[in-house]
């Protein structure tokens, strides 16, 4: 069954907890209705660029209200504690030229019949979602340049790698 929450009034790609632990999220409301969705990092930085790709191809026919924008990204805030729904295996985004929306598809699955959430927003809100979810993403934990992944602690100087970097085995 698809759930649906039309037109929603936030929307927003944020985490909780320290770097190194962070829960990644993706949080919608409409009135007085949260939802609020599991995810991976990865999962959200890619969604970021998507939208950005497919929100920049639509502002050359039908351009954005910048100053909008900017507003809805300022006043991003998850709305405290959250309750994930489900956690997402699939990710599918669209847009709605009829109705000027952005539609954002997530299914969740992995411990039953598959879940399935659609919600729709103007591109206004789904440039700051994106951007906001961007940024997310890189605030995290500097990456180590020989593997890409995460580290803990920064090498000493004059030293490139760190504490079990796969690169040095």
């Amino acid at each position: 069954m698809v759930r649906i929450l039309d037109h929603v009034d936030m929307l927003i790609a944020d985490t909780v907890g320290l770097p190194g632990q962070r829960e990644f999220y993706i949080q919608a409301r409409k009135d007085r209705t949260v939802v609020a969705f599991l995810l991976e990092k990865a999962q959200v930085a890619i969604l970021a660029e998507r939208l950005q790709g497919i929100l920049d191809r639509l502002a050359t026919h039908r351009p954005e209200d910048a100053a909008a924008v900017g507003s809805l990204q300022a006043a991003l805030r998850l709305d405290l504690p959250v309750e994930s729904e489900f956690r997402v295996v699939r990710i599918g985004v669209g847009y709605d030229g009829d109705t000027d929306r952005v539609l954002l598809e997530l299914w969740g699955g992995e411990d039953g019949p598959e879940d399935h959430f659609r919600i729709t927003v103007t591109r206004e809100r789904a440039r700051a979602f994106a951007r906001h979810g961007a940024r997310v993403c890189s605030a995290g934990r500097p990456q180590c340049v020989l593997c890409g992944q995460p580290l803990d602690e920064a090498p000493p100087p004059g030293r490139t790698g760190h504490a079990g970097c796969p690169a040095l085995n």
